[in-house]
């Protein structure tokens, strides 16, 4: 137990860490939070605190570890808990992501945030009729926009463009200033092959957030479906400056560098992609690639059967001919 000076003097620190927070001064933030700790080491919030700061800082890892201790001192620490799912969502691991949400859900079925949350965690773990059902509860509620724009994509990759372009366009119509939504229309254009009207979609989206990753990263597939690599490469690269963990953006650029014969290259995004994206993914398909590790991908395979389906490989990730006759075989 702190005395009353350390109590007074972490929780000073922490008050300062979470000013410096709301101002992204993340380097002061980190600070103030590890004094407050220093002095304080059993207090739910000051780790919650340097969880944020962490994750804000792309130390997801860390931002994790600093966040599963503040659970352990307070389970019932509901922002925490919320946080802590958003990490894992990254991270890729969707076990505990969906845990966390439903855990916020169960004690309060309002939660919107965690409602969305958890649709995005179910949809990444090809639970679709769940997240289906979840973005479906968002309907009506202040949240229906972002629902529309992100059940418009599973529309999409389920092959249903009609039902797609009318969730999109309906969340557009809601809130026109919403760059993402403008990305995940784009999504959808490239998903059907309409690439014209992809790119269009994606001027849009940039023009509303330059720092929009996941619009650069389907801007660099359509160029590279349409046979531009230099482009291609250029976007995959621009969405990784911005976020150096961006895991989709390291796993797509791994992709074209065996597409154009450089493994070594490609190698290195795949492993980067992976340490920060431990959970099975598209990435750990490019490193079988890249070693032709037949029992390696049969594994992925087995896991998640769309990994042994060149269609869908060149359909949702944009893998050329080139790349899809590497895969690994025997």
């Amino acid at each position: 137990m702190p005395n009353r000076l350390q109590q007074l003097l972490a929780d000073f620190h922490f008050v300062r860490g979470m000013r410096a927070l709301r101002r992204s001064n993340l380097v002061n933030a980190f600070a103030y939070f590890q004094r407050a700790i220093g002095n304080n080491p059993d207090n739910a919030h000051y780790h919650h605190g340097m969880g944020i700061c962490l994750a804000m800082l792309g130390d997801l890892p860390e931002a994790r570890t600093s966040l599963d201790q503040s659970l352990r001192l307070d389970p019932n620490f509901e922002e925490s808990r919320q946080n802590r799912g958003l990490v894992a969502l990254r991270q890729g691991d969707y076990t505990i992501a969906i845990a966390d949400f439903t855990y916020i859900l169960d004690r309060n079925m309002m939660d919107y945030e965690a409602l969305l949350s958890r649709a995005h965690a179910y949809a990444a773990a090809q639970n679709i009729p769940a997240a289906f059902e979840d973005y479906q509860r968002l309907m009506s509620t202040p949240l229906e926009a972002a629902a529309y724009s992100q059940r418009g994509l599973l529309h999409a990759l389920q092959g249903d463009h009609d039902a797609a372009l009318a969730d999109v366009n309906y969340a557009i119509d809601q809130l026109p200033m919403m760059g993402v939504y403008y990305a995940n229309r784009a999504e959808v254009h490239r998903l059907n092959g309409d690439f014209t009207a992809a790119l269009d979609d994606y001027d849009h989206a940039i023009e509303l957030d330059p720092d929009l990753t996941v619009a650069l990263l389907t801007a660099g597939k359509v160029h590279w479906q349409l046979g531009d690599m230099q482009a291609a490469e250029m976007m995959f690269s621009s969405s990784i400056s911005l976020d150096t963990q961006y895991a989709d953006g390291l796993a797509a650029l791994g992709a074209l560098y065996v597409a154009q014969g450089d493994r070594d290259k490609a190698r290195e995004e795949f492993e980067d992609a992976i340490a920060f994206h431990p959970a099975p993914n598209i990435a750990h398909v490019g490193l079988a690639i890249c070693d032709q590790d037949a029992q390696a991908y049969a594994a992925l395979v087995d896991g998640n059967p769309l990994y042994g389906d060149r269609a869908w490989l060149a359909r949702v990730h944009g893998w050329n001919p080139v790349l899809l006759d590497q895969l690994p075989t025997g």
